[in-house]
């Protein structure tokens, strides 16, 4: 397992010193995508962002507040892919939780014009243990509020084709989410004092 670890930490590091990839250049497969920093030029479909809840700071906590729990805002982008309309979805970072009311998220608005971002991307946007059905529950701005994330299922819902990935967002902006990433850390040194 430690050696699977390194190996993993070692492709990623590896990928992100190559030149970025274009969400615009092809229908990508996840394979030949995954871990690349990719760029994406296109217009934000605002109203269709959801937030993820019970979502980490990317550092473990916030240096500021303290705060370790919050929520990652999930995007859809669209693009053209040789003149086809596609979607590309974006977590476009994290903000905190407001612990006297869980629904409350900040105000992020976006004006339609094309806009360049760059990310790296990843098979998915992280899992949290949920209790039952996914509810119908609204953040404060009317995004829906969930906690695990399905890419088919919310791809179908917009009816238009999708690259087959979620492109976690590194470049500014001016949207007050956090997007300080911690570097994907092998985990390998653990493993390896469990076996010693």
């Amino acid at each position: 397992r430690a050696e699977y670890k390194e190996n993993l930490a070692n492709n990623i590091a590896e990928k992100e010193k190559q030149n970025p990839l274009s969400a615009s250049d092809k229908k990508w497969e996840l394979t030949d995508a995954i871990y690349h920093q990719i760029i994406i030029d296109g217009y934000w479909l605002s109203a269709e962002g959801v937030w993820l809840d019970n979502r980490p700071h990317p550092q473990g906590r916030d240096p500021i507040t303290g705060i370790t729990t919050g929520f990652n805002l999930l995007m859809p982008m669209k693009i053209k892919v040789k003149e086809q309309d596609f979607i590309v979805w974006v977590n476009r970072g994290w903000a905190p939780r407001n612990f006297s009311q869980r629904d409350i998220v900040p105000q992020v608005e976006d004006l339609n014009t094309k806009v360049q971002i760059q990310g790296v991307v990843f098979a998915d946007a992280g899992k949290t243990y949920n209790f039952g059905q996914e509810g119908d529950a609204k953040a404060s701005d009317g995004r829906r509020l969930i906690q695990n994330f399905s890419l088919v299922n919310f791809s179908q819902k917009i009816n238009l084709p999708y690259q087959p990935f979620i492109v976690r967002q590194d470049s500014e902006g001016n949207d007050g989410l956090d997007r300080h990433w911690s570097k994907m850390d092998s985990g390998a040194s653990k493993h390896t004092a469990y076996a010693i």
